[in-house]
């Protein structure tokens, strides 16, 4: 399986050592091939691809990109942060409000926590027990009736034609320090896979 790592938007990039290098080197061990791609151009390559803490907005042609993507079936996964931090929220939103799903401006803060962290919720990721630190939480926007259908949760999957978009509401779930943290690991392999 093929990943490209997107570095288009100025997102956090896998090749950083100090953040990811616990993802890249498990990743490969089951067979998943991540290469960071600067080239808009180039992602389409790919069977799934991340765009991981992206702080430049998106154009209407990449949101059209996208929609092909998910129609040719691939897996298509943007993470965010709590609070909206360096205008994350609203660079998400620029790409999956297209879509029916929204990165809120907001942190969920948990009595279910890791390590007495309210910050640190833990939460269900399809059937891994997770750690989701410093997350907002995302809406699920129903498009007929433009209404909130969900919200308050940590990731959201909308799947479209053959395809299938992910909107999590942190990227320190899969960092070097979230990675280790209860199921975080098979979670993300998961999620690199589209089996969540």
């Amino acid at each position: 399986m093929r990943v490209a790592w997107s570095h288009t938007h100025q997102e956090f990039g896998i090749n950083d050592h100090h953040y990811y290098s616990i993802l890249l080197r498990e990743a490969k061990k089951v067979g998943i091939r991540i290469t960071e791609v600067a080239k808009w151009k180039l992602l389409h390559k790919f069977d799934t691809i991340v765009f991981n803490y992206p702080e430049k907005k998106f154009t209407n042609r990449e949101v059209k990109d996208i929609e092909k993507w998910l129609k040719e079936g691939k897996i298509v996964i943007f993470t965010g942060f709590f609070k909206n931090r360096d205008n994350v929220a609203d660079v998400c939103n620029s790409a999956v409000q297209n879509f029916g799903l929204k990165l809120n401006k907001d942190e969920i803060l948990s009595k279910r926590c890791w390590n007495s962290d309210k910050l640190y919720p833990i939460a269900m990721f399809g059937e891994f027990k997770t750690v989701m630190p410093c997350t907002a939480s995302i809406s699920v926007i129903d498009a007929e009736k433009l209404g909130v259908i969900s919200k308050k949760v940590c990731a959201a999957k909308k799947e479209y034609s053959s395809g299938k978009l992910y909107l999590i509401g942190t990227c320190g779930f899969w960092d070097n320090i979230g990675i280790n943290l209860y199921n975080n690991l098979e979670a993300s392999i998961n999620l690199l896979k589209g089996e969540f």
